[in-house]
């Protein structure tokens, strides 16, 4: 549609008359004059050319549209694609068909291109011969800058580490970008009008914090909420800001969600490293003060036991034995704080991963025949080997091995699974149970040393087993849904020694 006047309307305004007496070769001077200053006032920018496409004239508003390079004549005005003399655009114009809608750009000069949106009309003379064609030029100049900034806001958007969600006024979800469609596991489709509070309480239990700050039209500054998304749990930092109309007022407000979880984990093993340091420190000072006297009891015990027995007394065997067993035990925990504190120097060698679980599993088979749990091994063939001591790594997968077997109990089912990353640069350990699963308070706190879920735990093995893990640049991952089970992943880095 054309506007009128400043976009003349040819149905409402005299436009091909206009014209049609400045294409008229017999046409009086006068009156091709004065058409011509008409043409001039009009503020639409016009080309007027003739039957065979050879520019005739141009409008004053035209030549102020070009006003960026020289003003042209009826020998310079040139587009990129559109052509006057084509052949098909002269056919089509002869039929009295107008062309609408070409985009295209205006070349000024070699370094200045407008571009535009062209109609082209017909015109005809007395004999109902095509005389030439009127143009009107509409410089789109603003729309083109528009669109080229929304594409790039669009590709920024949907680049960004950080989850951005829009919602209206009635918190309904307009906008989902890429990255929250991959923090989610919800595509933009499956999210788009829906109420946002119905979204994010599947992920978070204080829901209703955020959602009355929303509702009230409060932003929302560095707020860190936790999301748990497919049983795992995610750190994040929420920002909102409120979206106005060109009136200031409201029309919804935008959620930013930067996560944060990486920066929690580190966060959290330099707090495990600050407690193993002053673990060290206090087992350094203490062990041999401890063994010493715990190895004087115990030699007196077995001496006196000894004495019993040769007196025929043997009614307090099995205080006695009981007594041993809780000093050997006392002497564990000791090994084992040391072990945690300040680790035996690895003996490095070159590793096939599979092998090294299928001797744990040897080790544990009869246990686990003993319990009549089931074993299931996924070995992924042709992994790349990884670089590391052999006992220590065999002592982690021993460890959670035997922590599955107590939280499953009898019938259980134990996954054991290695596969490499993509890239091969990482061999990938999963060992998964179906057994009660850890507590969602205790999940960030497992490789703490003394947490513990077991009665007659001491908590040291996850502790011990991340800190080896730790030391072969590799990291631990666990996962775990109370009454549905755990998995612990081992991430090892693949190489060559």
């Amino acid at each position: 549609m054309i506007p009128s006047y400043s976009a003349p309307d040819l149905q409402s305004f005299p436009l091909t008359m206009i014209v049609g007496h400045i294409l008229d070769p017999d046409g009086k001077d006068l009156l091709k004059k004065i058409s011509g200053e008409i043409l001039h006032r009009i503020t639409q920018p016009i080309i007027v050319v003739d039957q065979q496409g050879q520019v005739v004239t141009t409008n004053k508003a035209f030549d102020e549209l070009c006003c960026a390079g020289a003003v042209p004549t009826k020998n310079n005005v040139c587009f990129n694609e559109m052509d006057f003399k084509d052949e098909e655009v002269t056919k089509i114009l002869d039929f009295g068909i107008p062309i609408m809608n070409c985009r295209d750009n205006m070349l000024i000069d070699e370094h200045t291109n407008i571009p535009v949106n062209v109609h082209i009309y017909p015109i005809f003379s007395g004999n109902k011969v095509r005389s030439g064609a009127v143009c009107l030029v509409h410089d789109i100049t603003r729309e083109v800058s528009y669109n080229k900034l929304l594409k790039q806001s669009e590709i920024i958007l949907n680049t960004i580490n950080t989850g951005v969600i829009a919602v209206d006024n009635s918190l309904k979800i307009t906008m989902f970008n890429k990255y929250a469609e991959k923090s989610f596991s919800f595509s933009q489709r499956q999210v788009i009008g829906q109420p946002f509070g119905d979204f994010i309480g599947q992920f978070i239990e204080d829901k209703e914090q955020v959602l009355n700050a929303l509702t009230k039209q409060k932003e929302i500054r560095d707020r860190e909420l936790v999301f748990y998304i497919n049983n795992n749990k995610h750190h994040y930092i929420c920002d909102t800001y409120l979206l106005k109309n060109d009136v200031d007022e409201s029309d919804g407000t935008i959620i930013f969600l930067k996560n944060i979880t990486k920066i929690k984990e580190i966060e959290l093993q330099l707090a495990r490293s600050e407690k193993l340091s002053i673990i060290g420190e206090l087992a350094a000072g203490t062990a041999h003060e401890i063994r010493n006297p715990l190895t004087t009891v115990r030699g007196f015990v077995q001496v006196i036991h000894q004495k019993l027995r040769q007196m025929g007394i043997n009614e307090f065997d099995d205080q006695v034995n009981l007594m041993l067993a809780e000093i050997d035990r006392v002497n564990q925990i000791i090994t084992d704080f040391l072990n945690l504190a300040k680790p035996k120097q690895t003996q490095i060698q070159l590793l096939d991963i599979n092998s090294l679980l299928n001797e744990v599993m040897f080790l544990m088979e009869n246990e686990a025949l003993r319990q009549n749990i089931k074993i299931n091994k996924v070995l992924a063939p042709s992994l790349p080997s990884v670089v590391g001591d052999k006992d220590q790594l065999s002592q982690v997968f021993l460890n959670i091995i035997s922590n599955a077997f107590q939280a499953m109990g009898e019938k259980g089912v134990l996954t054991i699974k290695s596969t490499a990353s993509d890239d091969q640069s990482m061999v990938i350990i999963d060992l998964i149970d179906n057994g009660v699963g850890i507590p969602k308070g205790l999940l960030d706190k497992v490789f703490d040393p003394f947490v513990s879920t077991k009665e007659d735990g001491t908590g040291l093995g996850l502790a011990i087993s991340n800190r080896i893990i730790a030391d072969h640049r590799g990291e631990i991952k666990v996962t775990s849904l109370p009454g549905a089970g755990t998995t612990f992943s081992v991430i090892l880095p693949a190489g060559e020694i």
